[in-house]
C-alpha cells in the first residue's frame, strides 16, 4: 500500500482563482513511465468507503478516496500497456476493458469484496461461439439488470457483445451479439441501447429487451459526424452526445419519440471557442452535465433546460492552453459524497468538490423594427461576464450565465443599429427579453470594370464585395457594368477577377458618405494567375468515396499539437481560399479515399518570352501510425495535344505541415507551348489504410528573364553561404526581383 501526499505547486496559483464553482481537493500523480491516464469509475463498499478505479498505461489503480484530501492507493494491477482502458461495476465486481492493438488482456475482473485491505483480480478471454476469443474491447456499459454490453471488441467487427454478469458474479456468461456495426461507446437504460457508432458519424438506438432479437429503432448524425459517447437525461427524454474532434460541441436531442429525434442545442466552453479543444465524455447527474473536456479539464453544464445549455462550473486539470488528447479523459460524478473523480491523461487522479449552481437563463427574439421579421445571426453580448450568443434563423436566442446580477447587454446585427439594455439574471430563473433593431441607411452602387490601359468594358467579370464577414458577388454585363442595389452604407472590400487577368483587390472602399447613389471604376491587368479568391472555372473530378478537391478557406486537420495534416490557412498569397482535398471538420471525413483530379481552364502563354510556371502545394500521406505513405500528387501540363508529368510530390520531397513553393518551370523546356495549355493536379489514394491530404494554391504563369552569369552579377548582388558546402546552402539577394527565378545546376 502506498500513501500519496497532495502536492500544491506555486504555478497553480493563478489557475486556482480562475475555476468556477469547483474546488480541488487532491491530485494523485503517477510516474512518467505509467502516465497516459485513461478512464475512471467509482465504487462504494458496504461501510460507505469510496474508491476510484483509474486506468493508466501499465494497468489499473484502485484508490481509497474516502478522505478526498488524502487519496490512498490500495492496489495497482499490472496489465499489458494500453492507452485505452474503460471500467464499470456491478455488485462487488469491477470489469475493465483495454483496447491497445496487439494486446490480449481480454476482460479484467476485479473482486472488491476484500477491501479495504486489497483486491483480487483475474483476466478472462471469453470464447464467443462462431466469433472467436475476446482479446481487446474499447468500452463497456452495465445496465440496471446486470447485463454487460461490450463495444468495439476484436470480434463482430466491433459490434455489441452482451454478457450476463448477475447469474455467476465475476464470471460473465455470453448471451448474444448485436449487428456487426462498430460501436465506440455504449449506454443502456430500460432495455434500450444507445450506441455511439463513430465510423457512421451517428448514434443509434436499439431495443434490447429480447437479447436474441435486437431491433434497430433509429439513428441520428451528430454535429461533427463523429459520435463518441452518449448519456441520457434523468427523465430519459433527452440524450447528450460528444464528438471527439476539435471545436466540436456537446449536443442535446429530444428522444421522447425515438422515431422522431429532434435537435435541441449545442454547448462549447465560451473561453476556448475556436481553439480546437476536444470534448471527450459526458455524464448526467441531477440535470447537470459533467464533461471530461480534455485540455479544458472538467466542465459542468446546467442541462435543466436541455434546449439552453449553460456552463456553471469548471476545473481545468491541464496546465496550459492547447488542444489535442491531453488533460481530462474521464469524469465520475456519482459518489455519495458528491465529489467528482477525474482521470487525467497527464496528471493522474483529481478529486474535485463541485458546488452545483443553476444558471440564470436569458431567452427571447430579435426582430426587424420596421417589418417585424426575424433577424438571423444577431449577436447577444454581455461583456462583463463574457456572455456571447447568436440568434437563430427564426430570431430566437437562448443563453445564460452562472453569474447573478444586473448587467448591460448589447444586441447587434449586420445592417442594424445596435441596442443596449440592462438585464438582471437570477439563478434558476428564465428572463425573457425581446429586441427590435432599426435598419442602417442603404445605398445603391453601380460600377464598371475595364481592362488596364483601355476604356473597353470586360464582360463576365466577378465582383465580390464584403463587409464584416458578409460577402456577395455580382457579374459584369456585356459592357462591363454591374449594379449592387440597396447595400448597407459602410466600408467594403472588393475582389475583382476573371480568367486571363490578374486579380484586383480594393480594401476599405467607403460608401458611407451620406449619398444614396454611388459609383466605382475598377480595372484588371491581363495575366495568367489564380490565387482562388474567386471561382474562375477550375474543374474537379472525384473517382471514389470522399475527399475530392474543393475551393475553400482551409479548415485544417490537427490530430495532435504541431501535427497539421491538412492546412488551416491558404498559402501566403492574397485572399483566403485554396484548393484542398476533403475540407471537413470531421477528422476521418477529410481524408481522400479515391482519385481526385483538379484541372485549370485553358490558358495561352504563347505570346510570353520564356513563359514560366509557378505554384504552391500542400501534401501529407501516412498510415494511421504516422509512417510515410507511398501516395503522390502528380502535376501534369498539357498543351491540348501532349501531356507531360512535371512534378511528383511525395512525403520524401515535400516539407510537411506547411505550404511548399515548388520549383518554377520554363514551359518550353518541358513541352511545346500552345494557346490551349492546362495544368492538372491529381492525387490517388488506394485502400483505407492511409491518411492523404493535398492542397494547391498561388498558380501563375509569367514571362521569365533568364540571364547569363555576367549580366546577373551586374544587375543583382547576391551571396551564397556557406561556400563551399557539403549539402545545404543559403542564397541571399540584396535586391528583390519580382517574378524572377533561380536555376541551380549540378556538375555531377
Amino acid at each position: 500500500m502506498r500513501q500519496f501526499l497532495l502536492f500544491i505547486f506555486l504555478t497553480l496559483s493563478t489557475v486556482l482563482s480562475a475555476q468556477l464553482n469547483v474546488e480541488l481537493l487532491s491530485n494523485l500523480p503517477y510516474a512518467e513511465d505509467n502516465s497516459d491516464g485513461s478512464d475512471i469509475w467509482g465504487y462504494v463498499d458496504e461501510d460507505g468507503s469510496e474508491y476510484a478505479i483509474f486506468g493508466t498505461f501499465n494497468g489499473v489503480s484502485v484508490i481509497n478516496v474516502t478522505d478526498p484530501r488524502n487519496p490512498v492507493e490500495v492496489n495497482f494491477i499490472e496489465q499489458q500497456g494500453s492507452i485505452w482502458r474503460d471500467m464499470k461495476s456491478w455488485g462487488d465486481y469491477v470489469y475493465v476493458t483495454s483496447d491497445q492493438p496487439g494486446t490480449s488482456d481480454g476482460l479484467l475482473v476485479i473482486d472488491m469484496t476484500t477491501l479495504p485491505d486489497s483486491v483480487t483480480y483475474r483476466n478472462i478471454n471469453p470464447d464467443v461461439e462462431n466469433l472467436g476469443t475476446i482479446n481487446t474491447c474499447h468500452n463497456l456499459y452495465i445496465d440496471e439488470f446486470g447485463y454487460i454490453y461490450l463495444a468495439g471488441c476484436n470480434l463482430n467487427n466491433g459490434g455489441l457483445l452482451i454478457f450476463d454478469a448477475f447469474t455467476t458474479p465475476g464470471d460473465p456468461i455470453f448471451v448474444s451479439a448485436g449487428a456487426p456495426t462498430y460501436s465506440h461507446d455504449i449506454y443502456v437504460r430500460d432495455s434500450y441501447a444507445y450506441s455511439s457508432e463513430i465510423d457512421e458519424g451517428s448514434f443509434a438506438i436499439y431495443d434490447v429487451i429480447e437479447k436474441d432479437d435486437i431491433l434497430f429503432i433509429n439513428d441520428q448524425r451528430t454535429p461533427f459526424n463523429f459520435a463518441h459517447n452518449t448519456w441520457l437525461s434523468d427523465d430519459g427524454n433527452t440524450i447528450f452526445t460528444t464528438d471527439e474532434i476539435g471545436n466540436a460541441p456537446i449536443a442535446s436531442y429530444d428522444i421522447s419519440d425515438m422515431n422522431d429525434i429532434k435537435f435541441l442545442d449545442e454547448f462549447r466552453p465560451q473561453a476556448t471557442i475556436g481553439q480546437n479543444v476536444i470534448p471527450h465524455n459526458v455524464h448526467v447527474l441531477n440535470d447537470y452535465l459533467i464533461i471530461s473536456y480534455y485540455t479544458d479539464g472538467c466542465i459542468i453544464v446546467d442541462a435543466s433546460k436541455p434546449d439552453n445549455l449553460v456552463e456553471v462550473g469548471n476545473w481545468d486539470t491541464f496546465l496550459g492552453a492547447g488542444q489535442g488528447f491531453n488533460g481530462a479523459w474521464g469524469a465520475y460524478p456519482f459518489l455519495p459524497s458528491g465529489n467528482i473523480l477525474i482521470g487525467d491523461v497527464n496528471s493522474g487522479l483529481f478529486v474535485l468538490e463541485p458546488d452545483y449552481k443553476r444558471a440564470g437563463h436569458l431567452e427571447g427574439t430579435v426582430t426587424d423594427k420596421s417589418t417585424g421579421l426575424a433577424i438571423n445571426n444577431a449577436s447577444i453580448e454581455i461583456a462583463d461576464i463574457d456572455l456571447f450568443d447568436f440568434s437563430r434563423a427564426d430570431g430566437v436566442y437562448k443563453t445564460g450565465s452562472a453569474q447573478e446580477g444586473t448587467f448591460t447587454a448589447e444586441i447587434s446585427a449586420f445592417g442594424y443599429q445596435p441596442v443596449t439594455r440592462d438585464i438582471t439574471l437570477v439563478s434558476g430563473e428564465v428572463v425573457i427579453e425581446d429586441f427590435e433593431l432599426e435598419q442602417l441607411p442603404r445605398v445603391n452602387v453601380t460600377g464598371r470594370v475595364t481592362a488596364q490601359n483601355s476604356t473597353a468594358g470586360l464582360e463576365g467579370v466577378e465582383v465580390k464585395y464584403s463587409i464584416q464577414g458578409m460577402e456577395q458577388s455580382v457579374f459584369t454585363d456585356a459592357d462591363g457594368n454591374f449594379s449592387i442595389p440597396q447595400i448597407i452604407a459602410g466600408e467594403y472590400d472588393f475582389v475583382v477577377g476573371a480568367w486571363g487577368y490578374k486579380y484586383t483587390f480594393v480594401e476599405n472602399l467607403d460608401f458611407n458618405n451620406g449619398q444614396t447613389e454611388q459609383s466605382v471604376e475598377l480595372q484588371l491587368e491581363a495575366g495568367i494567375e489564380d490565387n482562388f479568391a474567386l471561382d474562375l472555372g477550375w474543374e474537379t473530378e472525384l473517382l471514389g468515396v470522399q475527399g475530392g478537391w474543393e475551393r475553400a478557406d482551409p479548415i485544417g486537420q490537427a490530430p495532435a499539437p504541431n501535427i497539421l495534416l491538412a492546412p488551416e490557412d491558404d498559402s501566403d498569397d492574397p485572399g483566403l481560399q485554396a484548393y484542398v482535398t476533403g475540407n471537413a471538420n470531421s477528422f476521418n471525413d477529410g481524408f481522400l479515399f479515391g482519385t481526385a483530379t483538379l484541372q485549370s481552364p485553358e490558358f495561352d502563354p504563347s505570346g510570353m518570352e520564356d513563359a514560366t510556371l509557378s505554384y504552391k502545394t500542400w501534401f501529407w500521406a501516412s498510415d494511421f501510425q504516422g509512417n510515410p505513405g507511398a501516395e503522390n500528387m502528380i502535376i501534369t501540363i498539357t498543351n491540348g495535344l501532349d501531356s507531360v508529368n512535371i512534378d511528383t510530390i511525395g512525403m520524401e520531397n515535400h516539407i510537411p505541415f506547411e505550404w511548399n513553393q515548388r520549383a518554377e518551370i520554363v514551359l518550353s523546356d518541358v513541352i511545346d507551348v500552345t494557346s490551349n495549355m492546362r495544368i492538372i493536379a491529381q492525387v490517388v489514394q488506394e485502400g483505407f489504410g492511409t491518411a492523404v491530404e493535398a492542397g494547391f494554391d498561388d498558380f501563375k504563369v509569367f514571362a521569365g528573364s533568364p540571364s547569363s552569369i555576367s549580366s546577373l552579377e551586374k544587375s543583382v548582388d547576391f551571396k551564397i553561404y556557406p561556400n563551399p558546402t557539403l549539402d545545404l546552402f543559403n542564397i541571399e539577394l540584396s535586391k528583390g526581383q519580382e517574378n524572377g527565378y533561380i536555376q541551380i545546376f549540378s556538375s555531377d
